[in-house]
């Protein structure tokens, strides 16, 4: 050993250099293997959004670090560039100036991005400069199939003049379109401008029945699509969706039964396969509600439709610990869907009891379970001990019986509700009989094969395999999911379903 230290010794002094160091690991490791490292690294963009204005931390988090890996050292930049053009989020007009000069100045990175929302506001004297700007982005990235656009105030137009204006807008590669914008998006689906643009400065005023792309323009090559059903929608043209996959829709609920059947005469899905629906129930009467949501016939039109080949149907509510006291009849809905495998419901929904190839169901649970009466609360949470596996022999004989394909049941936390699609997410087909916690910045989400909740807060009602999970290993690899149907473009057992 002292030879060995001497001989060292001897060779630094005789070439005047260091100690020969070993190279870092992280450098010899390829841009795939980084990519897959850095893919865990950053919060996935289905727990977090730009248009979150109120819990800004996880996105603000997340850009922080896609920004500051690509700055590290020169095989950081290559594999960790991709993740912070991939699914760009937009929150003010100088966002869209900036990304269209990156853009034009770099063109290599057009091709990266794939996923495009804005979340900005965009005021009158803006609105020619945000028009050309985002539709130079949309123009230059070929790759792009993704564009939301997502309005925290709905009584401007703005925000849509991207995908309105035939001069800017390019429909023939966007295949994924999410319109969080209502009333506005009325002139997109209609055709009609409100009469307050007439007199408006460009680009409105340049606008007309020659240069105003609709939804007609981009339904043919849809394959997935959430907008807000409005309370009028006979003025549409009759429409076709052949490759839609993916609906989600919030719906007017007073009128919610005439406007099911508008769209399930005009718009026929024949491909339809995820179905989300969104009641809001916020400020409705108590009689409002039983006339709208009690009968489960009202969503029945569109599922005798299009609702041959449904495999996954959502409905939301928004709601506050009175509206859950009235019991929503599922049935009638479960019957016209023969396939359908995955059901997710209200709190004051009844939990199916016979289906041929029902196999998941989940509920989701209601801000304070004591306010229920005792006979929702039987008739909602009473079969939930007899779903799972510990049933008693006659019970799961019973239940065997009735749901031949039935595998599990989980209920989720009120307070993710605003995680629309959270259900799919978590796809219980690959997070079966798993106890997982996905952590990062600013979101805590924890799984159990019963319940699904959020970990930075106080739960109320926590079963033994759920507590179980708090000390699993957190944040799993997202990718260790095996291959399964595509929807978003990606393979999609699990999580990967949304991710990108």
């Amino acid at each position: 050993m002292a030879e060995s230290m001497h001989a060292n010794q001897d060779r630094v002094q005789e070439h005047g250099t260091s100690l020969p160091r070993r190279r870092s690991l992280a450098s010899d490791l390829s841009a795939e293997i980084l990519q897959l490292i850095f893919d865990r690294t950053i919060t996935p963009s289905c727990f977090i959004g730009p248009g979150y204005s109120v819990c800004e931390y996880p996105w603000l988090a997340a850009m922080a670090t896609k920004r500051n890996l690509p700055l590290v050292c020169r095989s950081w930049y290559h594999a960790s560039i991709e993740l912070l053009y991939r699914d760009i989020g937009i929150r003010s007009v100088g966002q869209v100036c900036a990304l269209a000069k990156t853009i034009e100045g770099t063109p290599s990175l057009a091709p990266l991005v794939r996923s495009i929302t804005f979340a900005c506001f965009v005021g009158e004297l803006h609105e020619f400069a945000y028009t050309w700007d985002a539709g130079t982005i949309m123009k230059s990235c070929q790759n792009l199939h993704r564009a939301a656009f997502v309005a925290r105030s709905n009584y401007h137009l703005g925000l849509l003049l991207p995908v309105l204006h035939r001069d800017y807008a390019y429909p023939s590669r966007i295949t994924h379109l999410d319109l969080d914008v209502q009333p506005s998006c009325e002139a997109f689906l209609s055709g009609c401008l409100p009469d307050t643009c007439r007199d408006s400065p460009p680009p409105f005023a340049t606008l007309n029945g020659e240069n105003l792309f609709t939804i007609e323009d981009f339904s043919l090559r849809l394959v997935e699509l959430n907008l807000p059903l409005l309370t009028d929608i006979t003025q549409y043209d009759d429409l076709s969706f052949p490759v839609l996959t993916t609906l989600s829709f919030a719906a007017n609920t007073v009128d919610t039964r005439h406007n099911v059947e508008q769209l399930a005469r005009l718009w026929p899905t024949p491909a339809l396969e995820y179905l989300t629906v969104t009641c809001p129930t916020a400020g409705l009467s108590h009689f409002d509600l039983l006339a709208s949501l009690a009968e489960g016939t009202w969503l029945q039109p569109l599922l005798l439709a299009d609702g041959q080949h449904l495999r996954y149907l959502h409905i939301r509510t928004d709601y506050d610990c009175c509206v859950c006291d009235f019991t929503l009849d599922i049935e009638p809905m479960l019957n016209a869907c023969p396939l359908l495998e995955h059901v997710v419901l209200p709190p004051h929904a009844t939990v199916p009891h016979s289906h041929p190839s029902l196999r998941w169901i989940d509920v989701w649970e209601p801000p304070l379970l004591g306010r229920l009466s005792l006979d929702s609360m039987d008739c909602i949470w009473g079969l939930r001990s007899r779903l799972q596996t510990s049933a008693r022999p006659s019970e799961a004989s019973t239940i065997q019986e009735n749901l031949p394909r039935f595998r599990g049941m989980r209920t989720l936390d009120c307070a993710l509700l605003g995680l629309r699609d959270l259900p799919q997410i978590l796809d219980p087909v690959a997070w079966r009989s798993t106890n997982a916690a996905f952590v990062y910045p600013g979101v805590n989400i924890v799984h159990s094969p019963t319940r699904v909740w959020r970990g930075d807060w106080d739960p109320r009602r926590m079963s033994e395999e759920a507590a179980e999970a708090t000390s699993t290993e957190r944040s799993p690899p997202l990718a260790h999911v095996e291959e399964g149907h595509t929807h978003d473009g990606i393979d999609t057992a699990g999580i990967g379903r949304l991710v990108k």
